[in-house]
């Protein structure tokens, strides 16, 4: 810090940035909606044998114990389409965008 003999005080300072990347938390707090598209009349398969394991999910020990070509599978729902929405993300966390500076202190002696 450097005194005047007027009185004043000046502080060298610098900061802001020439490019700035935005994290998620600068964003501010959304959602975002969508819908899948329909693949048609499907089932899915029901595992019979305990450790099967469909769509990464482990069935128990359903009918018979030995794999089988004839595996139960799920009704059809005909074609259908799911909606979703995703979980919110961003807060609208404050960030500094000015450029780089720095401020300085010119004088002129008379």
């Amino acid at each position: 810090m450097v005194n005047f003999s007027w009185g004043g005080s000046y502080s060298a300072a610098a900061g802001g940035a020439d490019s700035i990347t935005l994290a998620t938390a600068n964003l501010p707090a959304h959602t975002h909606t969508g819908t899948t598209s329909s693949d048609g009349a499907h089932t899915h398969p029901i595992a019979t044998n305990y450790g099967e394991s469909y769509y990464g999910t482990t069935y128990p020990l359903y009918g018979t114990s030995s794999h089988s070509t004839a595996d139960p599978t799920t009704q059809s729902a005909g074609a259908h389409t799911h909606t979703f929405t995703t979980s919110s993300v961003g807060s609208g966390t404050a960030f500094d965008n000015r450029p780089a500076y720095a401020t300085i202190v010119l004088c002129k002696k008379d």
